[in-house]
């Protein structure tokens, strides 16, 4: 069989596996990249919380943070013009995760643009909104899970932003900004042991679904 015999068969199976909800949308790159950006977010909320020995400017706290997020973001726009067809999956993943940030950013804008017309302070705008897109995956998780993922990446996730959007508006101002660390912290790092408990489970399915065949 020629190469693009072979990348037709790998399709065909994948698409069967997307059928079977066997399908990663995740890949382990994803998995050490959740890890990297928790283990960043966890740096800024320790160089930023007040009095600490190594305590520094707020701009240099969150160069690491914001240094990973931006290698994940051109990772994901990389991935989603490279990736064949076998990994469609990854593809529409990535790209659906890029629009909603296209979408996103314009929208908080406007969000921040009210509030401040509005008087209300930054750290209730941020605690409001992390509170409402916690709820929301909260909903979106107990009642309709979407197919190709987990039900505890939504549930488990929503937990943080719950707790941290509605603890934020009400800590010190000096704690703002270490608590918006620890709150990536926990919910990244949590993201990223469920992304790989997902990713070995469904290892192990496609790998006992071979075995049967053979």
């Amino acid at each position: 069989m020629s190469s693009n015999d072979w990348e037709r068969v790998r399709s065909d199976l994948s698409t069967m596996r997307t059928a079977l909800g066997l399908e990663q949308p995740w890949s382990t790159g994803d998995v050490w990249f959740c890890g990297a950006i928790s283990v960043a977010a966890g740096l800024y909320a320790l160089l930023s919380w007040p009095d600490v020995p190594l305590q520094v400017p707020s701009s240099w706290a969150a160069a690491p943070l914001l240094g990973m997020l931006a290698s994940f973001f051109i990772y994901m726009a990389f991935k989603q013009r490279s990736l064949p067809p076998r990994e469609e999956s990854r593809r529409r993943e990535y790209r659906s995760t890029l629009a909603a940030l296209a979408v996103a950013l314009p929208a908080t804008g406007i969000y921040f643009s009210w509030g401040n017309y509005a008087g209300m302070s930054r750290m209730l705008l941020i605690g409001n909104l992390l509170a409402l897109i916690g709820f929301t995956m909260l909903v979106i998780g107990v009642a309709q899970p979407p197919l190709r993922y987990p039900r505890s990446y939504l549930i488990v996730g929503s937990l943080p932003l719950i707790a941290f959007g509605l603890a934020i508006p009400l800590a010190q101002p000096a704690y703002h900004r270490s608590l918006i660390g620890l709150l990536g912290l926990v919910e990244l790092g949590v993201g990223a042991l469920i992304v790989h408990r997902h990713i070995r489970r469904c290892s192990q399915s496609v790998a006992g679904a071979a075995d049967v065949g053979h």
